[in-house]
């Protein structure tokens, strides 16, 4: 009884298929990977992550281990908090009631930067390795003033009154510093605060 031949071309065809899918998932993950800037570690509550793109504004609620990027904007509701932890070692946590934007983000080799914007409400923030080597690489904004960070660790409260005041009793930045130093910046000048201290700036012209 003669046994079945098996044809040589198939295996070798199936092998260079699969090789060229796994190629193009290596490369499909390398993608991603480099456009993960940050993973979120918690979510809790109202979170929203508003991402612009060709349709304009795209709203989604994220959960736990997703990657945020930049140009995505978090926001949290009343009872909403959010902890991201960025790939230079940064953690990021946004207390309630808060709306910040990745702005600009990279740490790839000797390429550094990172702009963060802080249009309301309380982030606590510990910074990684963006910043070390030269501190104008980082840069947190806010309505009131722009804060610069020479490697530490601190709490930014901006408070917006549309009327009530929220998250502060009146307008304006505050920085509370744990570690290190920040500089807030105004029209009127430069404030400084180290560890134990607090910098409150009650508009951009004061």
């Amino acid at each position: 009884m003669r046994r079945p031949r098996c044809r040589a071309g198939l295996p070798r065809r199936l092998a260079t298929t699969l090789r060229a899918a796994a190629a193009a998932a290596a490369l499909a993950c390398a993608a991603t990977a480099l456009a993960q800037d940050a993973r979120l570690w918690l979510v809790a509550g109202d979170v929203v992550v508003v991402r612009p793109g060709p349709a304009g504004d795209a709203t989604r609620r994220p959960i736990t281990g997703d990657a945020v990027s930049a140009g995505d904007r978090i926001e949290t509701g009343a009872d909403g908090r959010v902890q991201m932890r960025f790939s230079d070692g940064s953690v990021v946590s946004l207390q309630p009631g808060s709306r910040f934007t990745i702005d600009a983000y990279r740490f790839e080799g000797d390429a550094q930067r990172a702009v963060f914007l802080l249009t309301r409400g309380t982030l606590r923030t510990v910074t990684g390795a963006i910043g070390k080597r030269r501190h104008e690489d980082y840069k947190l904004i806010t309505p009131t003033a722009p804060v610069g960070v020479r490697g530490t660790e601190f709490v930014v409260e901006e408070t917006a009154c549309d009327p009530q005041c929220r998250p502060g009793r009146s307008a304006g930045a505050r920085v509370m510093v744990s570690k290190g130093r920040v500089e807030v910046t105004t029209r009127a000048g430069t404030g400084e605060g180290d560890a134990g201290r607090a910098v409150h700036a009650p508009s951009a012209d004061r």
